[in-house]
Protein backbone atom coordinates (compact mmCIF):
# COMPACT_ATOMS: atom_id res chain seq x y z
CA UNK A 1 0.00 0.00 0.00
CA UNK A 2 2.67 2.31 0.56
CA UNK A 3 3.56 2.32 -3.12
CA UNK A 4 0.27 3.25 -4.36
CA UNK A 5 -0.38 5.77 -1.43
CA UNK A 6 3.13 7.67 -3.02
CA UNK A 7 1.67 7.29 -6.12
CA UNK A 8 -1.73 8.65 -5.08
CA UNK A 9 0.12 11.68 -3.61
CA UNK A 10 1.59 12.68 -6.91
CA UNK A 11 -1.30 12.18 -8.79
CA UNK A 12 -3.26 14.40 -6.10
CA UNK A 13 -0.03 17.23 -6.60
CA UNK A 14 -0.90 17.16 -10.27
CA UNK A 15 -4.46 17.50 -10.24
CA UNK A 16 -3.95 20.70 -7.78
CA UNK A 17 -1.60 21.68 -10.36
CA UNK A 18 -4.91 22.20 -12.99
CA UNK A 19 -7.35 23.27 -10.60
CA UNK A 20 -4.72 25.92 -9.54
CA UNK A 21 -3.97 27.00 -13.11
CA UNK A 22 -7.77 26.47 -13.67
CA UNK A 23 -6.92 24.41 -16.44
CA UNK A 24 -8.88 21.29 -17.58
CA UNK A 25 -7.07 17.99 -18.03
CA UNK A 26 -7.69 14.55 -19.30
CA UNK A 27 -6.70 10.97 -17.99
CA UNK A 28 -3.82 8.58 -19.30
CA UNK A 29 -4.34 5.10 -18.87
CA UNK A 30 -1.96 3.82 -21.08
CA UNK A 31 -4.46 1.96 -22.95
CA UNK A 32 -7.97 2.30 -24.22
CA UNK A 33 -10.91 -0.13 -25.10
CA UNK A 34 -13.18 2.57 -26.21
CA UNK A 35 -14.30 3.24 -29.66
CA UNK A 36 -13.77 6.67 -29.26
CA UNK A 37 -11.43 8.94 -30.85
CA UNK A 38 -8.97 8.78 -28.23
CA UNK A 39 -5.41 11.10 -28.01
CA UNK A 40 -3.24 12.82 -25.46
CA UNK A 41 -0.71 15.05 -24.95
CA UNK A 42 1.46 15.06 -21.48
CA UNK A 43 1.46 18.73 -21.25
CA UNK A 44 -2.58 18.28 -20.77
CA UNK A 45 -2.75 14.96 -18.55
CA UNK A 46 -2.88 13.33 -15.33
CA UNK A 47 -1.11 9.76 -16.13
CA UNK A 48 -2.33 7.34 -14.18
CA UNK A 49 -0.90 4.07 -16.35
CA UNK A 50 1.57 2.50 -13.09
CA UNK A 51 -1.89 2.15 -11.06
CA UNK A 52 -2.22 -1.23 -12.49
CA UNK A 53 -1.59 -3.70 -9.16
CA UNK A 54 -3.79 -6.38 -6.97
CA UNK A 55 -3.16 -4.76 -3.64
CA UNK A 56 -5.06 -7.41 -1.63
CA UNK A 57 -7.40 -9.99 -2.04
CA UNK A 58 -9.38 -11.23 1.40
CA UNK A 59 -10.31 -14.16 1.50
CA UNK A 60 -12.42 -14.11 4.72
CA UNK A 61 -14.45 -11.16 3.40
CA UNK A 62 -14.22 -12.17 -0.45
CA UNK A 63 -13.19 -8.72 -1.90
CA UNK A 64 -9.95 -7.44 -3.29
CA UNK A 65 -8.72 -3.98 -3.50
CA UNK A 66 -7.76 -3.22 -7.24
CA UNK A 67 -6.04 -0.22 -9.06
CA UNK A 68 -8.14 0.98 -11.60
CA UNK A 69 -5.39 -0.22 -14.58
CA UNK A 70 -5.87 -3.81 -13.24
CA UNK A 71 -6.84 -5.64 -16.71
CA UNK A 72 -9.48 -7.84 -16.40
CA UNK A 73 -7.34 -10.84 -17.26
CA UNK A 74 -4.80 -10.20 -14.18
CA UNK A 75 -7.69 -9.41 -11.80
CA UNK A 76 -9.00 -12.91 -12.43
CA UNK A 77 -5.43 -14.26 -12.39
CA UNK A 78 -4.99 -12.76 -9.15
CA UNK A 79 -8.11 -13.83 -7.40
CA UNK A 80 -8.20 -17.24 -8.78
CA UNK A 81 -4.84 -18.23 -6.55
CA UNK A 82 -7.55 -17.48 -3.72
CA UNK A 83 -10.31 -20.15 -5.45
CA UNK A 84 -11.87 -16.63 -5.67
CA UNK A 85 -13.75 -14.94 -8.86
CA UNK A 86 -15.29 -11.59 -9.80
CA UNK A 87 -18.86 -11.24 -10.10
CA UNK A 88 -18.99 -9.58 -13.44
CA UNK A 89 -15.79 -10.46 -15.28
CA UNK A 90 -15.90 -8.58 -18.69
CA UNK A 91 -14.97 -10.80 -22.26
CA UNK A 92 -12.14 -8.81 -23.58
CA UNK A 93 -9.28 -9.39 -21.25
CA UNK A 94 -7.58 -5.74 -21.50
CA UNK A 95 -10.72 -4.18 -20.12
CA UNK A 96 -9.63 -2.31 -16.73
CA UNK A 97 -11.27 -2.68 -13.15
CA UNK A 98 -11.58 1.43 -13.46
CA UNK A 99 -12.98 1.58 -17.16
CA UNK A 100 -15.59 -1.05 -16.53
CA UNK A 101 -16.60 1.03 -12.95
CA UNK A 102 -16.46 4.54 -14.81
CA UNK A 103 -17.80 3.90 -18.11
CA UNK A 104 -20.04 0.79 -17.44
CA UNK A 105 -19.18 -2.71 -18.23
CA UNK A 106 -21.27 -6.11 -18.20
CA UNK A 107 -21.42 -9.45 -19.45
CA UNK A 108 -22.76 -12.91 -19.04
CA UNK A 109 -23.42 -12.62 -15.30
CA UNK A 110 -25.13 -9.30 -15.54
CA UNK A 111 -28.54 -10.81 -15.07
CA UNK A 112 -27.43 -12.07 -11.45
CA UNK A 113 -24.87 -9.19 -10.17
CA UNK A 114 -25.76 -6.36 -12.25
CA UNK A 115 -23.41 -4.27 -14.61
CA UNK A 116 -19.53 -4.12 -12.96
CA UNK A 117 -20.12 -0.84 -11.01
CA UNK A 118 -22.38 -2.97 -8.80
CA UNK A 119 -19.99 -5.22 -7.64
CA UNK A 120 -18.17 -2.25 -6.34
CA UNK A 121 -18.11 -1.70 -2.93
CA UNK A 122 -15.98 1.49 -2.47
CA UNK A 123 -13.33 3.82 -4.29
CA UNK A 124 -11.07 6.30 -3.04
CA UNK A 125 -10.68 9.23 -5.66
CA UNK A 126 -9.08 12.81 -6.20
CA UNK A 127 -11.15 15.56 -6.50
CA UNK A 128 -10.76 17.80 -8.91
CA UNK A 129 -9.25 19.85 -5.95
CA UNK A 130 -6.53 17.47 -5.66
CA UNK A 131 -8.65 16.27 -2.36
CA UNK A 132 -7.94 12.26 -1.68
CA UNK A 133 -11.53 11.30 -0.32
CA UNK A 134 -13.30 8.05 0.06
CA UNK A 135 -16.71 6.78 -1.05
CA UNK A 136 -18.96 3.68 -0.15
CA UNK A 137 -22.98 3.69 0.54
CA UNK A 138 -21.79 4.57 4.12
CA UNK A 139 -19.42 7.72 3.26
CA UNK A 140 -19.71 10.35 0.56
CA UNK A 141 -22.23 7.87 -0.72
CA UNK A 142 -23.79 10.29 -3.61
CA UNK A 143 -20.51 10.44 -4.62
CA UNK A 144 -19.89 6.80 -4.91
CA UNK A 145 -23.23 6.10 -7.17
CA UNK A 146 -22.68 9.20 -9.26
CA UNK A 147 -19.02 8.26 -10.32
CA UNK A 148 -20.29 4.99 -11.48
CA UNK A 149 -20.60 5.31 -15.11
CA UNK A 150 -19.52 9.19 -15.37
CA UNK A 151 -16.41 8.68 -17.18
CA UNK A 152 -13.98 10.32 -14.66
CA UNK A 153 -16.54 13.45 -14.75
CA UNK A 154 -16.23 13.97 -10.97
CA UNK A 155 -12.75 12.90 -10.37
CA UNK A 156 -10.05 11.03 -10.47
CA UNK A 157 -10.47 7.04 -9.99
CA UNK A 158 -7.68 5.67 -7.51
CA UNK A 159 -8.75 2.34 -6.10
CA UNK A 160 -11.76 -0.13 -5.86
CA UNK A 161 -13.01 -2.42 -3.69
CA UNK A 162 -14.53 -5.43 -5.63
CA UNK A 163 -16.88 -7.97 -4.77
CA UNK A 164 -16.05 -11.63 -5.01
CA UNK A 165 -17.35 -14.82 -5.56
CA UNK A 166 -16.25 -18.64 -5.10
CA UNK A 167 -14.48 -20.28 -7.77
CA UNK A 168 -14.80 -23.44 -9.79
CA UNK A 169 -12.59 -25.19 -12.37
CA UNK A 170 -15.26 -25.14 -15.65
CA UNK A 171 -17.90 -23.59 -16.95
CA UNK A 172 -20.37 -25.84 -18.19
CA UNK A 173 -22.42 -24.65 -21.12
CA UNK A 174 -25.66 -25.23 -22.23
CA UNK A 175 -26.79 -23.67 -25.47
CA UNK A 176 -30.45 -23.83 -26.86
CA UNK A 177 -30.88 -23.50 -30.65
CA UNK A 178 -33.73 -21.28 -31.74
CA UNK A 179 -35.73 -20.33 -34.88
CA UNK A 180 -37.94 -17.04 -34.02
CA UNK A 181 -37.43 -14.34 -31.90
CA UNK A 182 -40.18 -14.40 -29.69
CA UNK A 183 -38.58 -17.32 -28.20
CA UNK A 184 -35.03 -16.24 -27.63
CA UNK A 185 -36.74 -13.72 -25.55
CA UNK A 186 -38.96 -16.11 -24.07
CA UNK A 187 -36.19 -18.45 -23.20
CA UNK A 188 -33.79 -15.66 -21.98
CA UNK A 189 -36.76 -14.65 -19.28
CA UNK A 190 -36.92 -18.65 -18.74
CA UNK A 191 -32.76 -18.95 -18.22
CA UNK A 192 -33.01 -15.80 -16.32
CA UNK A 193 -35.10 -17.03 -13.53
CA UNK A 194 -33.67 -18.38 -9.78
CA UNK A 195 -34.90 -21.59 -10.49
CA UNK A 196 -33.27 -21.95 -13.54
CA UNK A 197 -29.63 -21.65 -11.35
CA UNK A 198 -27.50 -20.37 -13.96
CA UNK A 199 -24.73 -18.41 -13.60
CA UNK A 200 -24.13 -17.01 -16.75
CA UNK A 201 -26.87 -16.07 -19.72
CA UNK A 202 -25.84 -15.18 -22.94
CA UNK A 203 -26.74 -15.24 -26.84
CA UNK A 204 -25.87 -14.89 -30.61
CA UNK A 205 -28.67 -14.00 -33.47
CA UNK A 206 -26.50 -15.86 -36.48
CA UNK A 207 -28.69 -14.77 -38.85
CA UNK A 208 -31.43 -12.38 -37.36
CA UNK A 209 -33.45 -12.36 -41.38
CA UNK A 210 -34.06 -15.88 -41.52
CA UNK A 211 -36.24 -16.06 -38.36
CA UNK A 212 -39.21 -16.45 -40.55
CA UNK A 213 -37.65 -19.88 -42.39
CA UNK A 214 -38.23 -21.62 -39.02
CA UNK A 215 -35.09 -23.23 -39.23
CA UNK A 216 -32.54 -22.49 -35.83
CA UNK A 217 -30.47 -19.10 -36.52
CA UNK A 218 -29.75 -18.04 -32.66
CA UNK A 219 -28.89 -19.89 -29.46
CA UNK A 220 -29.31 -18.78 -26.00
CA UNK A 221 -26.30 -19.76 -24.16
CA UNK A 222 -26.37 -20.33 -19.87
CA UNK A 223 -23.36 -21.59 -18.03
CA UNK A 224 -23.00 -23.14 -14.45
CA UNK A 225 -19.68 -22.73 -12.26
CA UNK A 226 -18.51 -26.10 -11.90
CA UNK A 227 -15.97 -28.77 -10.46
CA UNK A 228 -16.77 -31.57 -13.09
CA UNK A 229 -19.42 -32.37 -15.48
CA UNK A 230 -23.19 -32.89 -13.71
CA UNK A 231 -24.19 -35.27 -16.43
CA UNK A 232 -20.89 -36.91 -18.20
CA UNK A 233 -23.20 -38.50 -21.04
CA UNK A 234 -24.47 -35.06 -22.05
CA UNK A 235 -21.41 -33.05 -21.96
CA UNK A 236 -18.75 -33.22 -24.29
CA UNK A 237 -15.10 -32.98 -24.08
CA UNK A 238 -13.64 -29.83 -22.75
CA UNK A 239 -12.94 -27.08 -25.42
CA UNK A 240 -10.89 -23.96 -25.23
CA UNK A 241 -10.84 -21.29 -27.00
CA UNK A 242 -7.66 -18.51 -25.96
CA UNK A 243 -5.15 -20.61 -28.05
CA UNK A 244 -3.78 -19.82 -31.83
CA UNK A 245 -5.03 -23.28 -32.75
CA UNK A 246 -8.23 -22.63 -31.07
CA UNK A 247 -11.35 -22.22 -32.70
CA UNK A 248 -12.93 -18.69 -32.46
CA UNK A 249 -15.31 -18.94 -29.61
CA UNK A 250 -18.53 -17.65 -32.87
CA UNK A 251 -17.19 -20.19 -35.40
CA UNK A 252 -17.54 -22.79 -32.78
CA UNK A 253 -20.88 -21.97 -31.32
CA UNK A 254 -21.77 -21.66 -35.31
CA UNK A 255 -20.46 -24.95 -35.84
CA UNK A 256 -22.68 -26.44 -33.70
CA UNK A 257 -25.86 -24.56 -34.71
CA UNK A 258 -25.31 -25.86 -38.09
CA UNK A 259 -25.22 -29.62 -37.06
CA UNK A 260 -28.78 -29.49 -36.51
CA UNK A 261 -29.14 -32.15 -32.99
CA UNK A 262 -31.13 -29.86 -30.85
CA UNK A 263 -29.19 -28.72 -27.65
CA UNK A 264 -25.70 -29.62 -26.62
CA UNK A 265 -23.37 -29.36 -23.43
CA UNK A 266 -19.64 -28.95 -22.71
CA UNK A 267 -17.53 -27.43 -20.56
CA UNK A 268 -14.74 -24.97 -20.54
CA UNK A 269 -11.86 -24.05 -18.00
CA UNK A 270 -13.52 -20.61 -16.66
CA UNK A 271 -10.43 -18.32 -17.73
CA UNK A 272 -11.43 -19.46 -21.39
CA UNK A 273 -15.38 -19.22 -20.83
CA UNK A 274 -14.24 -15.47 -19.46
CA UNK A 275 -12.41 -14.69 -22.70
CA UNK A 276 -14.35 -16.64 -24.81
CA UNK A 277 -14.91 -13.65 -27.17
CA UNK A 278 -11.09 -12.03 -27.39
CA UNK A 279 -9.61 -13.79 -30.04
CA UNK A 280 -11.76 -12.10 -32.78
CA UNK A 281 -12.99 -9.46 -30.84
CA UNK A 282 -16.65 -11.52 -30.94
CA UNK A 283 -16.77 -11.44 -34.79
CA UNK A 284 -15.39 -8.09 -35.49
CA UNK A 285 -11.79 -9.39 -36.43
CA UNK A 286 -13.38 -11.17 -39.82
CA UNK A 287 -13.68 -7.46 -40.68
CA UNK A 288 -9.74 -6.90 -41.15
CA UNK A 289 -10.01 -10.05 -43.43
CA UNK A 290 -12.69 -8.13 -45.78
CA UNK A 291 -11.16 -5.57 -45.85
CA UNK A 292 -7.87 -6.92 -47.20
CA UNK A 293 -9.98 -8.93 -49.39
CA UNK A 294 -8.20 -11.92 -47.52
CA UNK A 295 -9.94 -15.65 -47.13
CA UNK A 296 -11.25 -15.94 -43.64
CA UNK A 297 -10.61 -19.63 -42.50
CA UNK A 298 -9.10 -21.87 -40.09
CA UNK A 299 -5.39 -21.26 -41.52
CA UNK A 300 -5.84 -17.27 -42.03
CA UNK A 301 -6.82 -16.81 -38.60
CA UNK A 302 -3.70 -18.92 -37.50
CA UNK A 303 -1.43 -16.73 -39.47
CA UNK A 304 -2.79 -13.45 -38.31
CA UNK A 305 -3.74 -14.65 -34.79
CA UNK A 306 -1.11 -12.46 -33.13
CA UNK A 307 -3.38 -9.23 -34.07
CA UNK A 308 -6.59 -10.86 -33.46
CA UNK A 309 -7.01 -10.10 -30.22
CA UNK A 310 -9.01 -7.61 -28.81
CA UNK A 311 -5.86 -5.30 -27.38
CA UNK A 312 -4.12 -5.62 -30.47
CA UNK A 313 -7.45 -5.04 -32.64
CA UNK A 314 -8.20 -1.61 -30.55
CA UNK A 315 -4.41 -0.72 -31.03
CA UNK A 316 -5.17 -1.49 -35.36
CA UNK A 317 -8.72 0.33 -35.08
CA UNK A 318 -7.24 3.60 -33.60
CA UNK A 319 -4.40 3.60 -34.92
CA UNK A 320 -5.60 2.99 -38.68
CA UNK A 321 -8.21 6.34 -37.80
CA UNK A 322 -10.80 3.83 -39.31
CA UNK A 323 -13.27 3.97 -36.54
CA UNK A 324 -15.91 5.84 -38.55
CA UNK A 325 -16.13 2.40 -41.05
CA UNK A 326 -17.53 0.36 -38.24
CA UNK A 327 -20.40 0.81 -36.13
CA UNK A 328 -19.45 -0.68 -32.88
CA UNK A 329 -22.27 -0.26 -30.58
CA UNK A 330 -24.05 -1.87 -27.18
CA UNK A 331 -28.05 -0.82 -27.09
CA UNK A 332 -29.84 -1.74 -24.28
CA UNK A 333 -33.31 -2.69 -25.22
CA UNK A 334 -36.51 -3.40 -23.19
CA UNK A 335 -37.09 -6.76 -23.47
CA UNK A 336 -40.90 -6.64 -24.76
CA UNK A 337 -39.67 -4.44 -27.83
CA UNK A 338 -36.58 -6.42 -29.37
CA UNK A 339 -38.38 -7.95 -31.82
CA UNK A 340 -39.38 -4.47 -33.27
CA UNK A 341 -35.82 -3.28 -32.38
CA UNK A 342 -34.17 -6.69 -34.74
CA UNK A 343 -36.92 -6.06 -37.23
CA UNK A 344 -35.31 -2.29 -37.82
CA UNK A 345 -32.04 -2.94 -37.58
CA UNK A 346 -32.24 -5.89 -40.36
CA UNK A 347 -33.33 -3.93 -43.41
CA UNK A 348 -31.09 -0.93 -42.02
CA UNK A 349 -27.77 -2.20 -41.10
CA UNK A 350 -27.48 -5.97 -42.39
CA UNK A 351 -25.15 -6.70 -39.73
CA UNK A 352 -24.98 -10.20 -37.91
CA UNK A 353 -24.24 -11.57 -35.86
CA UNK A 354 -25.82 -9.97 -33.47
CA UNK A 355 -24.78 -10.98 -29.49
CA UNK A 356 -27.23 -10.67 -26.69
CA UNK A 357 -27.00 -9.95 -22.90
CA UNK A 358 -29.53 -9.97 -20.25
CA UNK A 359 -29.71 -7.17 -17.96
CA UNK A 360 -31.49 -7.17 -14.70
CA UNK A 361 -34.52 -4.52 -14.32
CA UNK A 362 -32.23 -1.72 -12.86
CA UNK A 363 -29.82 -1.65 -15.77
CA UNK A 364 -30.48 1.89 -17.01
CA UNK A 365 -31.81 2.96 -13.18
CA UNK A 366 -28.17 2.32 -11.53
CA UNK A 367 -27.00 6.23 -11.61
CA UNK A 368 -30.13 8.01 -13.09
CA UNK A 369 -30.93 10.35 -9.93
CA UNK A 370 -27.50 11.46 -9.46
CA UNK A 371 -25.10 11.18 -12.54
CA UNK A 372 -27.24 11.27 -15.28
CA UNK A 373 -27.95 8.04 -16.57
CA UNK A 374 -30.97 7.70 -18.63
CA UNK A 375 -34.19 9.58 -17.59
CA UNK A 376 -36.79 6.37 -17.02
CA UNK A 377 -39.81 8.52 -17.61
CA UNK A 378 -41.86 6.14 -19.53
CA UNK A 379 -39.92 2.85 -18.50
CA UNK A 380 -41.71 0.47 -15.70
CA UNK A 381 -38.13 -0.83 -14.29
CA UNK A 382 -38.08 -2.24 -10.84
CA UNK A 383 -36.41 -0.05 -7.98
CA UNK A 384 -32.54 -0.59 -7.51
CA UNK A 385 -32.02 -3.59 -5.07
CA UNK A 386 -30.13 -2.59 -1.85
CA UNK A 387 -26.39 -3.37 -2.52
CA UNK A 388 -24.08 -4.78 0.22
CA UNK A 389 -20.74 -5.52 0.29
CA UNK A 390 -18.57 -8.61 1.37
CA UNK A 391 -18.89 -12.10 0.96
CA UNK A 392 -22.92 -12.28 0.17
CA UNK A 393 -22.64 -9.87 -3.13
CA UNK A 394 -25.79 -8.76 -4.24
CA UNK A 395 -28.38 -10.58 -6.70
CA UNK A 396 -31.44 -9.71 -8.67
CA UNK A 397 -34.99 -10.86 -7.73
CA UNK A 398 -35.30 -12.71 -10.38
CA UNK A 399 -37.08 -11.63 -13.78
CA UNK A 400 -40.99 -12.67 -13.62
CA UNK A 401 -42.45 -10.08 -15.56
CA UNK A 402 -42.48 -8.86 -19.14
CA UNK A 403 -41.27 -5.41 -18.19
CA UNK A 404 -38.48 -6.72 -15.59
CA UNK A 405 -36.02 -7.86 -18.38
CA UNK A 406 -33.60 -5.44 -20.38
CA UNK A 407 -31.72 -7.11 -23.04
CA UNK A 408 -28.12 -5.51 -24.53
CA UNK A 409 -27.68 -6.00 -28.09
CA UNK A 410 -24.20 -5.54 -29.59
CA UNK A 411 -24.19 -4.21 -32.84
CA UNK A 412 -21.16 -4.66 -34.34
CA UNK A 413 -19.66 -4.38 -38.32
CA UNK A 414 -18.99 -2.24 -40.82
CA UNK A 415 -20.40 1.21 -41.46
CA UNK A 416 -21.32 2.46 -45.15
CA UNK A 417 -18.33 3.64 -47.14
CA UNK A 418 -19.83 7.31 -47.49
CA UNK A 419 -18.92 8.68 -44.07
CA UNK A 420 -22.37 11.13 -43.85
CA UNK A 421 -24.21 8.07 -44.67
CA UNK A 422 -22.27 6.14 -41.69
CA UNK A 423 -23.19 9.27 -39.49
CA UNK A 424 -26.79 9.45 -40.52
CA UNK A 425 -27.40 5.71 -39.59
CA UNK A 426 -25.48 6.19 -36.36
CA UNK A 427 -28.02 8.96 -35.57
CA UNK A 428 -30.82 6.95 -36.91
CA UNK A 429 -30.04 4.45 -34.62
CA UNK A 430 -29.85 6.77 -31.08
CA UNK A 431 -33.16 7.94 -32.15
CA UNK A 432 -34.68 4.36 -32.19
CA UNK A 433 -33.37 3.11 -28.93
CA UNK A 434 -34.61 6.62 -27.37
CA UNK A 435 -37.95 5.79 -28.91
CA UNK A 436 -38.29 2.40 -27.65
CA UNK A 437 -37.10 3.27 -23.94
CA UNK A 438 -33.47 2.28 -24.42
CA UNK A 439 -30.10 3.16 -24.21
CA UNK A 440 -26.87 3.02 -25.68
CA UNK A 441 -23.72 2.18 -24.02
CA UNK A 442 -21.06 4.84 -24.46
CA UNK A 443 -17.99 3.48 -24.64
CA UNK A 444 -18.85 4.02 -28.87
CA UNK A 445 -18.97 6.88 -30.74
CA UNK A 446 -21.48 8.90 -30.10
CA UNK A 447 -23.28 11.58 -32.30
CA UNK A 448 -26.11 13.13 -30.30
CA UNK A 449 -26.10 16.53 -30.30
CA UNK A 450 -25.66 18.60 -27.08
CA UNK A 451 -29.05 19.54 -26.38
CA UNK A 452 -30.32 15.74 -27.79
CA UNK A 453 -27.82 14.11 -25.42
CA UNK A 454 -29.06 16.28 -22.22
CA UNK A 455 -32.83 15.37 -23.20
CA UNK A 456 -32.00 11.32 -22.10
CA UNK A 457 -29.88 12.24 -19.16
CA UNK A 458 -30.78 14.25 -16.38
CA UNK A 459 -28.41 17.13 -16.52
CA UNK A 460 -29.49 19.18 -13.43
CA UNK A 461 -28.62 16.33 -11.01
CA UNK A 462 -25.32 15.67 -12.66
CA UNK A 463 -24.16 19.37 -12.71
CA UNK A 464 -25.47 19.41 -9.04
CA UNK A 465 -23.17 16.61 -8.24
CA UNK A 466 -20.26 18.01 -10.07
CA UNK A 467 -20.90 21.51 -8.35
CA UNK A 468 -20.61 20.03 -4.88
CA UNK A 469 -17.35 17.80 -5.40
CA UNK A 470 -15.83 21.00 -6.93
CA UNK A 471 -15.51 19.04 -10.68
CA UNK A 472 -16.90 21.47 -12.95
CA UNK A 473 -13.32 22.35 -14.23
CA UNK A 474 -13.10 18.73 -15.29
CA UNK A 475 -14.83 17.53 -18.89
CA UNK A 476 -18.23 16.73 -18.72
CA UNK A 477 -19.98 13.39 -19.84
CA UNK A 478 -20.92 15.20 -22.82
CA UNK A 479 -17.41 16.58 -23.64
CA UNK A 480 -16.33 13.17 -23.07
CA UNK A 481 -18.31 11.12 -25.35
CA UNK A 482 -19.18 13.50 -28.30
CA UNK A 483 -18.14 13.09 -31.58
CA UNK A 484 -16.50 15.46 -33.27
CA UNK A 485 -18.26 15.19 -36.81
CA UNK A 486 -16.09 17.53 -38.99
CA UNK A 487 -12.48 15.72 -37.79
CA UNK A 488 -14.45 12.58 -38.60
CA UNK A 489 -14.72 13.75 -42.51
CA UNK A 490 -11.46 14.85 -42.73
CA UNK A 491 -9.76 12.17 -41.08
CA UNK A 492 -12.49 9.85 -43.41
CA UNK A 493 -10.57 11.62 -46.73
CA UNK A 494 -6.86 10.62 -45.84
CA UNK A 495 -6.79 7.38 -44.29
CA UNK A 496 -8.82 6.00 -47.10
CA UNK A 497 -8.51 2.12 -48.29
CA UNK A 498 -6.30 0.27 -47.90
CA UNK A 499 -3.57 3.02 -46.31
CA UNK A 500 -5.41 3.15 -43.24
CA UNK A 501 -5.53 -0.44 -42.74
CA UNK A 502 -1.82 -0.90 -43.15
CA UNK A 503 -1.47 1.56 -40.80
CA UNK A 504 -3.30 0.24 -38.39
CA UNK A 505 -1.64 -3.88 -38.99
CA UNK A 506 1.64 -1.99 -38.20
CA UNK A 507 0.68 -0.23 -35.22
CA UNK A 508 -0.97 -4.12 -33.74
CA UNK A 509 2.31 -5.88 -34.44
CA UNK A 510 4.36 -3.16 -33.15
CA UNK A 511 2.12 -3.30 -29.82
CA UNK A 512 2.09 -7.17 -29.51
CA UNK A 513 6.09 -7.66 -29.52
CA UNK A 514 7.98 -4.20 -28.94
CA UNK A 515 4.72 -2.22 -26.34
CA UNK A 516 4.82 0.86 -28.56
CA UNK A 517 2.54 3.63 -27.79
CA UNK A 518 -0.49 4.55 -29.61
CA UNK A 519 -2.59 7.19 -27.45
CA UNK A 520 -0.18 10.11 -27.15
CA UNK A 521 0.23 12.68 -29.74
CA UNK A 522 3.44 12.02 -31.41
CA UNK A 523 6.03 14.81 -30.29
CA UNK A 524 4.23 15.28 -27.27
CA UNK A 525 5.63 12.00 -25.24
Amino acid sequence: MEAHEAAVKKISAKVKEFHDRKEGFRIYHGSTNTTRRSERTRETMVDLSSLNNVLRVNSQNKTASVEPNVPMDELVKATLKHNLLPCVVMEFPGITCGGAFAGTGGESSSFKYGTFDRTVTQVEMVLANGDVVRASELENSDLFVGSAGAFGTLGVLTLLEVNLIDAKRYVELTYHPLAALPDVVAETRKQCKPEANNDFVDGILFRPATFKKKQPSATVITGKLVDKPSDSKKTSRINRFTRPLDPWYYVHVQAGLKRGKGSWTELVPVQDYFFRYDRGAFWCGRNGFKYFLMPFNRLTRLFFDPVMHTRELFVALHASQNIHRSIIQDLTIPAKHLKEFIEYMIPEFDISPLWICPMPPNTLQSTEETNGTPNEKDSNTASAPESTSGANPPECEGISHPDDLYINVGLWGMAPFDINESIALNRQLEAKVKELGGAKWLYGQTFYTEEEFWSIYDKVKYDALRTKYGATSLPSAYDKVKTNIDVEKTISFKYGWPFGGVIGYGAALKARYMGREYLLSKGKK
